[in-house]
């Protein structure tokens, strides 16, 4: 196949690859051919389309030696090895005139190719049985024509992409490829966001077909949904793809859903004995995956008020739920206010924090995130709100009377800021002194106290911070 595959993302990274590769070894390890045919014999198999796939280990290395001759020749992809240009070889030559090639990808991040259609079209031809495969230092050469040695059936078969009954696939894409995208051939510009194309190969028994499209449909809850199609009869597109057609949603699809497609073909199929057309048709549904969805959860204690936690839930699902399980087993769901609850957690122990967003009835994928923290016992102890005659009075808790705190007190002026530090041995009321500072208009107070134990009890440390604006 000859156009050249580069990925969309690999130019919008450009200037951060850039500056990786300063930091990065001149060359990556390369990935073994055996990594790249699995995955591709499980998408294959997991959709219905024959696997089994093995390598012609010459033609990896025809492919690893026309790496060497990109990265000889300035880096970018082409197919052609020009006679004496570094590093040309004649199996080199050969192997980029038969591959798919990709550059920023590899197969152990998923298909270099899924957004590729006319790329990935060929990869998932049913006679494909034989590759070579080089993948290294973001490059990745795969032989596709030469290999289409599988043996033809006995009966006609179609296949499709994604198979009958998937569930799972994207709802969307943004294809990309070059020379030009099947896209761009039916009035879809490269760059358009559409739904993730439909693929359907053809088999059975001949020695070369070709299919025109007499029908074909797409349908979800909504009704129809608006398609345009390229098969073997397109111009420009037709010849690199296998026997079959490829179905483009105009727009993108609905997460979570089930759709129906409809397919109607002749097959002008020929043989040693005979040319003949043959009709196909097939139906079949898949459903698409939920919209991308993660789960974080962060815990820290409140500043303020120490036997306090505070728990961040961040999810690109907007309803996420907490869930927390006490020391004792004991569990509770607090409410999250823009994403933040607050927890008392006054027992010491080990608790568990768990968000879960998604899943069933949205249209985003079940996410969920666990972390478990161990904490001491706490005091209840809070800084007060209100200065009064230049002096912050505290109410210290029994557990604490007769430690030492260590305390900052910061001033800030126009022109700056001051600090005082104290070290204070708390009493059950302990009195801070403010700075006398001429013009400040806030004062911050940052109050620390060691993690301590009083008698068979462990307290953990306790930090305590507040902003003043007024001073009475």
């Amino acid at each position: 196949m000859r156009p050249v595959r580069l990925l969309r993302r690999v130019i919008h990274l450009a200037a951060a690859a850039a500056a990786a590769a300063l930091l990065a070894p001149a060359s990556a390890p390369a990935v073994p051919a055996s990594v790249g045919i699995a995955a591709l014999n499980a998408q294959r198999e997991a959709n219905g389309i024959p696997g089994g796939i093995v390598e012609d280990p010459a033609w990896s290395v025809g492919c690893d030696h026309h790496i060497s001759y990109l990265q000889a020749n300035g880096g970018n992809l082409t197919h052609d090895e020009l006679r004496g240009r570094p590093g040309y070889t004649a199996d080199g030559d050969s192997a980029g005139n038969s591959s798919v090639l990709s550059l920023g990808d590899s197969w152990t991040t998923g298909n270099p190719w899924e957004t590729a259609p006319i790329h990935l079209h060929q990869l998932l031809g049913p006679r494909l049985s034989v590759t070579g495969v080089a993948d290294r230092d973001r490059y990745v050469c795969m032989v596709t024509w030469p290999g289409y040695q599988r043996p033809a059936p006995a009966d006609w078969i179609t296949y499709t992409y994604p198979g009958p009954g998937v569930v799972g696939y994207a709802f969307e894409e943004t294809a990309f490829e070059s020379p030009f995208t099947p896209g761009e051939k039916v009035g879809i510009p490269q760059g358009t966001k559409t739904g993730a194309y439909l693929y359907v190969m053809f088999d059975g028994p001949f020695d070369h077909a070709t299919a025109r499209t007499t029908a074909a449909s797409l349908t979800g809850p909504d009704g129809p949904v608006a398609i345009a199609v390229v098969d073997n009869d397109t111009p420009d597109v037709g010849g690199y793809l296998p026997p079959g057609m490829e179905l483009i949603p105009r727009r993108p699809l609905r997460p979570r859903t089930t759709y129906t497609a409809s397919i109607a073909a002749s097959l002008h199929a020929s043989t040693e004995f005979a040319v003949l057309d043959q009709p196909v048709e097939h139906t079949w549904s898949f459903t698409t995956s939920g919209r991308p969805n993660s789960a974080s959860v962060r815990v820290q204690r409140d500043q303020r008020h120490p036997t306090f936690l505070k728990v961040r839930v961040d999810s690109e699902a907007p309803h996420a739920v907490l869930t927390v399980t006490r020391p004792d087993g004991t569990t509770v769901q607090p409410t999250l206010r823009h994403r933040v609850a607050r927890v008392q957690a006054a027992t010491a122990g080990r608790w568990r924090f768990c968000a879960t967003s998604g899943g069933d009835a949205t249209e985003y994928e079940a996410a969920q995130r666990c972390v478990t923290r161990s904490f001491a016992t706490t005091v209840d102890f809070a800084l007060p709100t209100r200065v009064r005659h230049g002096r912050l009075r505290l109410n210290v808790p029994p557990a604490l009377v007769g430690r030492h705190a260590r305390v900052d007190l910061w001033a800030y002026t126009m022109m700056g800021r001051a600090r005082a530090r104290h070290t204070v041995r708390l009493k059950r009321h302990t009195i801070l002194a403010m700075p006398t500072i001429p013009g400040a208009i806030r004062w911050w107070v940052d109050l620390r106290v060691r993690r301590f134990q009083r008698g068979a009890t462990p307290y953990g440390a306790i930090h305590l911070n507040r902003a003043y604006d007024h001073i009475t």
